[in-house]
């Protein structure tokens, strides 16, 4: 049987990985330099506080996003130097990424704006399951949540009018987002996951993301336990699954995937009940924070 051609996508020649790797933006130089200082196991607070107080812009918005209550952080945060102390490091590197990924998003139509909102929906969906299931640092998980489909956001800007057409068919012809990873093959030679481990090799971000970015589409019990990594996948693709159940990030809800019963749910043990909860805060969170997060 003949696959279908899609009007109006005239893509020709996609980009080889190559290209692909080097169109992929760079990670902002303030931001590079802080990740290259928390590697260094003898790097001190006010190093990196100086840093990221350089750049106005990325203080800013670190500072609000440290102030959300996805985050936990009971007080006040005014300043890069509270942040550390009261957050960490390592959840100092989580805002950093967090902050530097608004630059993927380089336009600001509709389609970037609901994969802006899906990505953010997943980010506090990861936080709120890490935090239930436990195993995993939430802010840890909100990261990778923000960055399961960072590849989406790359063929929204490199391709950006066939990626909406193709986007377009998809919502169109009701078809399953196992699709999705098929027709982004035939039309642009690779898939959304392959373009994402190529932004985590760019950026040099944890095997954790690398994990998730490349099997949150897992779809058994048995696959997803054979990873080397399954704790981040099951908590992201959970995180994704929720999101799609409530139309976070979407034009409507999609309920036809298993969620209560899915493999990730299955994996992290986690009761129909505390689904449920989760669904629930993750719905008030993001409503309440999305203008937080906004591009």
């Amino acid at each position: 049987m003949d696959e279908p051609t899609i009007p109006g996508l005239t893509v020709k020649t996609p980009r080889t990985p190559q290209q692909m790797s080097a169109d992929i933006p760079a990670m902002p130089v303030v931001a590079m330099r802080v990740m290259r200082e928390l590697a260094d196991p003898r790097t001190t607070a006010k190093k990196i506080s100086d840093i990221i107080s350089v750049d106005q812009a990325m203080t800013s918005r670190v500072l609000r996003i440290a102030n959300s209550p996805v985050f936990g952080v009971r007080r006040k945060i005014t300043t890069v130097a509270d942040a550390l102390v009261l957050m960490g490091f390592s959840a100092m590197k989580g805002l950093v990424i967090t902050v530097s990924t608004r630059g993927i998003y380089r336009h600001a139509g509709m389609l970037e704006q609901l994969l802006w909102e899906h990505s953010v929906g997943s980010a506090v969906a990861s936080a709120t399951i890490a935090r239930v299931a436990g195993g995993w640092p939430p802010d840890e998980a909100f990261v990778a949540g923000l960055l399961h489909d960072i590849g989406r956001a790359v063929f929204a800007n490199l391709y950006r009018k066939d990626y909406e057409v193709l986007f377009q068919y998809l919502y169109n012809h009701n078809l399953p987002r196992s699709a999705l990873v098929a027709l982004e093959e035939r039309y642009f030679g690779m898939s959304h996951m392959d373009v994402g481990k190529m932004v985590v090799a760019k950026w040099n971000l944890p095997e954790d993301i690398l994990a998730v970015v490349s099997h949150h589409h897992i779809k058994s019990l048995e696959d997803l336990k054979a990873l080397p990594k399954p704790w981040p996948v099951a908590v992201v693709g959970l995180a994704d699954s929720a999101c799609r159940h409530l139309g976070v990030g979407m034009r409507e809800p999609d309920t036809s995937g298993p969620l209560y019963n899915s493999p990730f749910a299955e994996f992290l043990k986690l009761s129909a009940e505390q689904v449920a909860g989760i669904l629930e805060q993750t719905l008030e969170l993001f409503e309440s924070e999305k203008a937080t997060f906004e591009m």
